[in-house]
């Protein structure tokens, strides 16, 4: 019976190939996270870390992406990001879009802290065209038109009216019926 225990349990030489094999396994995962691992396409390399590294990561693309401000920042800052944002990291080493944002962002974040990013001293008016226009009532134009001097009185009504086909000539329109009335009730 002792002999049966002892044929069961593995030779030498088993635990040697063993120990071989986990070495082996070790130094391909080791070219396979470093710089020989990128060299491959993004579908082997995924392939590759299934076998030789792991499973695919448990986070979604959209959390990794809404993650990265934080992780660039803590990593600019020297933070140990590996045990902060674990699950991060690994989706960084397995995903290529990711990691090229990654790569993206830190080097702007590291940009900045340099200083090497270029200062604009005139930013362009932003284009608001899409924003839907309140234009003034028909009220407003009765006082605008009324008014001693409108474009002081009314000052966004006086620069709306500049750009603004439409209330230009609604502007018209009461300009001349407020005159009709001024001129049929001007005593003769």
């Amino acid at each position: 019976m002792h002999n049966a225990e002892v044929s069961k349990s593995p030779s030498l030489k088993e635990k040697n190939m063993s120990t071989q094999q986990d070495a082996r396994l070790a130094e391909l995962r080791k070219k396979l996270k470093g710089k020989q691992g990128k060299k491959l396409p993004p579908q082997l390399r995924r392939f590759a870390l299934a076998v030789f590294g792991g499973e695919e990561t448990s986070v979604s693309h959209k959390f990794v992406l809404n993650a990265l401000p934080s992780y660039v920042q803590a990593e600019a800052s020297g933070d140990p990001v590996a045990k902060m944002f674990p699950a991060v990291k690994q989706h960084l080493d397995r995903c290529e879009s990711c990691a090229q944002m990654y790569v993206e962002l830190l080097d702007l974040s590291l940009a900045e802290i340099e200083g090497r990013l270029p200062v604009v001293l005139h930013l362009p008016a932003p284009d608001l065209s899409f924003l839907r226009v309140r234009h003034p009532s028909q009220e407003r134009w009765r006082q605008y038109v009324n008014a001693s001097n409108p474009a002081k009185s009314f000052p966004k009504t006086w620069k709306h009216l500049q750009k603004c086909k439409q209330c230009q000539e609604t502007y018209a329109a009461i300009l001349k019926e407020e005159e009709e009335k001024r001129s049929r009730h001007k005593p003769t």
